[in-house]
């Protein structure tokens, strides 16, 4: 399972939203922050929310939050959610390709939220 463009889109979101500790953070910040259009971050955050990877607050201070720690939110779990469905296995290089899902899928289990804002390379990139 590679991560799809939306997948990608929202684990680097919710980095941003977990390094919050000031409360609910609105996707406005989050979209200047990531240079992505509101808009496509509402569709994102619908979808998370619903797999109750994030809540939200409505209203002035209003926002989102993660629903639960960064350490207890596996990656596997917020691409499952941007999954299309099955990858192709057909073609002249599906074997190449079927390895490559596997090999990836694998490391995407292993790793949680808390490791993608480890791996956080300036305090820009931590913070909102």
């Amino acid at each position: 399972m590679i991560p799809s463009p939306r997948a990608r889109s929202a684990i680097d979101a919710l980095g941003l939203i977990s390094a919050a500790r000031s409360g609910p953070v609105p996707l406005a910040s989050v979209a200047a922050q990531l240079d992505l259009s509101t808009s496509y971050l509402e569709q994102i955050f619908a979808v998370l929310k619903q797999g109750g990877v994030v809540t939200s607050i409505r209203g002035p201070g209003g926002g989102y939050r993660l629903a639960a720690a960064p350490e207890a939110v596996p990656l596997s779990r917020v691409c499952a959610l941007f999954q299309r469905g099955p990858e192709p296995t057909t073609g002249p290089h599906a074997a190449f390709w079927a390895r490559l899902n596997r090999d990836v899928a694998g490391v995407v289990a292993e790793r949680t939220l808390a490791e993608v804002m480890a791996g956080a390379s300036t305090p820009a990139q931590r913070t909102i």
